[in-house]
């Protein structure tokens, strides 16, 4: 079994647990979940296709954001398709300004002085951690004139992409811009994360 077999299986097996774990309907269940991987895979390479900034997950990415206000952040093993980043338990009152005090995200400098008085469109591939919906907050900072503010998204159990767009102040000295995420309140399902992608437009 290959490990996106496996991914499915668990998947599968999730799905027949939450539907009450009935009896001779395993492949309905099996073809459900390998609809989602499908699914999540083209939402994917539509986002790691389009111009500008994109972000994955990964172990070496982990250690550098700082999620100041968020009960949890892991990295969960995704198999051939790298890692999903799970946030859990996120502070109402966390900050959207400066690096943000969500799951931080420093963009790269040239899209910084690109995105200086345009308009940024964020998108996010993202579901709920559990059988039940969560939310959660995107924000753009540019830790120098402004940030969006956090933008609450609805996060359904099957992979979509919430997205944000903002129009950018003019930049003075740069001094870097962030993306912020930022899952539900303490008690509420947490949120995977995919990947994230920014555009100028």
């Amino acid at each position: 079994m290959t490990a996106s077999e496996e991914a499915i299986r668990q998947r599968a097996y999730a799905l027949w647990d939450q539907a009450g774990r009935p009896n001779d309907r395993s492949d309905e269940f099996w073809f459900a979940a390998e609809g989602e991987f499908q699914r999540k895979d083209a939402l994917a390479a539509s986002l790691k296709g389009a111009e500008g900034f994109y972000f994955a997950p990964s172990p070496a990415a982990i250690g550098g954001p700082k999620a100041r206000k968020i009960e949890s952040v892991a990295l969960i093993d995704n198999g051939e398709q790298g890692s999903l980043l799970k946030l859990t338990g996120g502070d109402p009152l966390a900050q959207s300004a400066g690096s943000t005090e969500g799951y931080s995200i420093r963009v790269p400098d040239a899209f910084e002085r690109e995105a200086s008085e345009h308009t940024v469109r964020v998108r996010v591939l993202a579901r709920s951690a559990e059988a039940a919906p969560t939310r959660m907050a995107i924000a753009y900072s540019t830790n120098e004139v402004g940030n969006s503010g956090w933008q609450w998204r609805e996060v359904g159990v099957n992979w979509r992409i919430c997205e944000l767009v903002w129009k950018v102040p003019k930049m003075r000295n740069g001094n870097g811009d962030y993306i912020g995420l930022l899952p539900d309140k303490p008690g509420a399902p947490g949120v995977e994360i995919h990947s994230v992608n920014a555009t100028v437009i």
